[in-house]
């Protein structure tokens, strides 16, 4: 009884909506500087895994021909206590720990987030 006491008051005291770290600061950042917006996103997977990210296959997340999408893995674990949220089913808003670049069907990246 006394363990779900503590784990009560720990979500309690938690926000649910985590900042990103540091170290996704520093990635993303990379990642916008070897990804320009408007640059040919086949082009951009193949300047990124040069640099050593670990990308996605480019993929179109709706099947209808509208966006394409690629996800760039930071190589951050998630912390803990998402873990926690995760295994209570407990709704919470993580920390980032990879990104996501989306282009248009012919392949012009739009947004890097």
């Amino acid at each position: 009884m006394r363990g779900l006491a503590v784990i009560t008051a720990v979500i309690g005291l938690t926000s649910c909506t985590a900042a990103p770290s540091p170290e996704y600061q520093r990635k993303m950042a990379r990642l916008r500087s070897i990804v320009p917006i408007g640059s040919d996103i086949h082009k951009a997977k193949r300047n990124l895994e040069r640099e050593g990210f670990e990308t996605s296959e480019i993929y179109d997340p709706t099947k209808l021909g509208k966006v394409l999408w690629m996800n760039v893995d930071f190589g951050i674990q998630p912390g803990s206590l998402n873990t926690l949220f995760y295994t209570g089913d407990i709704e919470h808003r993580s920390a980032p720990i990879s990104g996501l670049v989306e282009a248009t069907p012919s392949g012009k990246v739009t947004l890097i987030r």
